[in-house]
C-alpha cells in the first residue's frame, strides 16, 4: 500500500457517496434499534471513516496506516473492503469495482455556502430558483455539512421544510434543522445537532414516508457527540443520554471503552404541530438555544434538562402573548425577551 491523494475529478462524487453512507448507517441503526449501536453497520462505518479520511486530508492518506486503523476498529473484512472501495472510487470512479451502488455523477449546483443560511432554507431555495424537491444525496449532504467550515456564519443551520426525491423514486416530506461542527478540532468532526419533525418516535417506517407537514406529529433532537469531545468535556453517553464522567459507576478502563465511539443523545419533546400551531417556531428557538449552550462551553450533560426548561418557558411565553416568541433571544444561552 502507499500514500494517495484525493482525485479532484471524483471529489464531488465521493462527497455524495459519504452522504449516502451516512444515511445508510442511520437506516441500519433504526432497523436494529435493539442491538448494541457499536455493532451495527460495521462495513458502513468503515466506509464512512475511510471516505472522510480521504476528503479531509489535503496531504493524502497512508493507506497502510489507515488499513490498520480500520481493521482494528471494524474487523479486517469490513476494514479492507472499505479501503478497497473508497480507493477504487478515487482512482477511476469505481470502474474497477464489481459491486455496490456506484459513484454517481453529481448534479451541477450552486455552492452550498451560498444556499445555507440561518433562517428559512426554503426561502433561500425559492430565491435562487431551486426546484421544489431536492435529491436525497443533496439533502443528506446539507444535513451533515459543517457550514462554518464552508465560510458561513458560526450558527449557520440547515433549516428545511420541503420535499425530497428518494433513490427509489418516491417523493417524501422532510422537516429538519441541522447544525454541525460545534466544538470541532483536529481529530474530530464536532458535535452534530439535528432536529427532526417526525410522525412519532416509534413510527419508524412512517417517519421515512411523510407526504406533507400534516404528517408531523412531534419534534425530536438527535445530538451526535464524538468520542474525543466526550473525553475533552469529561462526559460520556449511554442509553441515548449524556452524563458527567463523575457519575460513571464502573472502572476507569470501562469508562475509556464507553467513550471510544461517537454516540447520540436523543431528546423527545412534547411539541406537536397538530396541537400547537407555534410548535415549529418554539423548536427553532430551542435548537438555537442548544447550539449556543454548547458553543459557550455549557455542560453537555445539562442539554436534556435545558431543552425541557426552554420548552416549558416558551409555552408560558406563548400562552401570554404568541407574538412575544418573535422577541425571544438565546444569544446568551438563556431565553431572553428583546
Amino acid at each position: 500500500m502507499a500514500r494517495i491523494t484525493l482525485n479532484p475529478e471524483f471529489e464531488d462524487g465521493l462527497r455524495a457517496k459519504l452522504a449516502e453512507y451516512q444515511e445508510r448507517l442511520q437506516d441500519q441503526k433504526e432497523a436494529n434499534s435493539h442491538a448494541a449501536p457499536e455493532l451495527v453497520g460495521l462495513s458502513t462505518r468503515a466506509k464512512i471513516e475511510a471516505t472522510k479520511a480521504l476528503l479531509e486530508s489535503p496531504d493524502g492518506i497512508d493507506t497502510a496506516e489507515l488499513a490498520l486503523k480500520l481493521n482494528a476498529k471494524y474487523g479486517s473484512e469490513a476494514g479492507n473492503k472499505a479501503l478497497d472501495v473508497v480507493t477504487g472510487y478515487n482512482r477511476n470512479g469505481g470502474k474497477s469495482l464489481f459491486a455496490g451502488t456506484g459513484l454517481k455523477k453529481p448534479e451541477k449546483k450552486k455552492p452550498v455556502a451560498a444556499l445555507v443560511k440561518t433562517g428559512s432554507f426554503t426561502e433561500a431555495l425559492a430565491a435562487q430558483g431551486k426546484p421544489e424537491a431536492m435529491s436525497q444525496e443533496e439533502f443528506q449532504q446539507r444535513y451533515n455539512i459543517d457550514n462554518y467550515a464552508h465560510g458561513e456564519d458560526k450558527f449557520a443551520t440547515f433549516d428545511y421544510q420541503g420535499m425530497v426525491h428518494t433513490r427509489d423514486g418516491d417523493v417524501i416530506f422532510k422537516d429538519v434543522m441541522a447544525t454541525n461542527g460545534l466544538l470541532k478540532s483536529d481529530g474530530n468532526d464536532g458535535i452534530h445537532v439535528g432536529t427532526d419533525g417526525i410522525v412519532g418516535y416509534s413510527a419508524l417506517s412512517e417517519n421515512h414516508r411523510m407526504k406533507g407537514p400534516q404528517d408531523v406529529g412531534e419534534y425530536d433532537m438527535y445530538i451526535k457527540i464524538p468520542a474525543a469531545i466526550q473525553q475533552a468535556t469529561n462526559s460520556y453517553t449511554q442509553y441515548d443520554q449524556c452524563f458527567a464522567a463523575s457519575e460513571f459507576d464502573g472502572t476507569p478502563q470501562e469508562l475509556r471503552e464507553m467513550r471510544e465511539n461517537e454516540n447520540y443523545v436523543v431528546i423527545r419533546t412534547n411539541l406537536n404541530p397538530h396541537e400547537d400551531s407555534l410548535a415549529r417556531q418554539k423548536m427553532r428557538i430551542i435548537h438555537e438555544g442548544v447550539i449556543t449552550h454548547i458553543d459557550n462551553g455549557g455542560k453537555l450533560e445539562q442539554i436534556s434538562e435545558l431543552v425541557s426548561a426552554m420548552e416549558s418557558r416558551l409555552d408560558q411565553i406563548a400562552s401570554q402573548s404568541p407574538a412575544a416568541l418573535n422577541r425571544v433571544n438565546v444569544s446568551s444561552g438563556k431565553l431572553m425577551l428583546d
